[in-house]
């Protein structure tokens, strides 16, 4: 029995650290209209002997919400989501998908690191402590909901102590695969063209539409 409490207190106390690590980017992204930056993207899945990387740049916006990822190595690929849509689109294919999903909490939930909200997000999902290190403290959010867990396993925050800043993002799919954005050069409220978020997309764009419905 004492075993159990101490494990429970130990539970309690990194989920009260996390809150705290999360409250500190929360006050530095409260005033913030726009992010963006630079990443690099790293995948691992058991499937690669090796992991795969990329990079390119992203940016967020607040009101309304969306976010882009604009990769430039080793390919280009723009990827954006906005509330209950997710499109990818490959110019050298001339490619453009789109996921419209019936349920804008499939989406949502990645918005939760560039405008977090305490306490709705342990209302959707457990928080923990994973790890300290230089001065960048690693919050782990497991979602608690079956249907989001299809989708998103894990998602972890790298956020800086002293100053609440984003340092990376990473999350880990349905199949088991880890990817990792690591960031640099991010910058609050700086000069982001429109069409970064709501791009125009040339006539002869081969366009795809896929329908995602909300499971049971």
């Amino acid at each position: 029995m004492l075993e159990l409490l101490l494990a429970a207190a130990l539970i309690q106390d990194s989920a009260d650290e996390a809150k705290a690590v999360l409250g500190k980017l929360a006050e530095t992204m409260r005033a913030a209209k726009t992010l963006s930056g630079r990443f690099t993207q790293t995948r691992r899945s058991a499937l690669l002997a090796e992991p795969i990387t990329s990079k390119g740049r992203l940016a967020y916006r607040r009101d309304p919400e969306a976010l882009a990822f604009i990769l430039t190595e080793p390919a280009r690929t723009e990827i954006r989501f906005q509330k209950a849509l997710y499109t990818v689109y490959r110019p050298a294919e001339k490619q453009l998908e789109r996921f419209e999903f019936e349920d804008e909490g499939v989406t949502s939930g990645l918005f939760t690191a560039f405008n977090p909200d305490v306490a709705k997000i342990a209302t959707f999902a457990t928080l923990k402590l994973a790890s300290r290190k230089d001065g960048v403290a690693a919050v782990v959010l497991d979602p608690v909901d079956e249907k989001a867990r299809r989708l998103l396993k894990t998602i972890t925050l790298s956020i800086g102590e002293a100053d609440g800043s984003l340092r990376a993002i990473a999350y880990t799919d349905a199949d088991g695969d880890v990817v990792e954005f690591a960031l640099s050069d991010v910058k609050t409220d700086g000069d982001v063209a429109a069409e970064t978020f709501d791009p125009k997309f040339p006539d002869d764009v081969k366009r795809l539409t896929h329908k995602v419905k909300a499971e049971k």
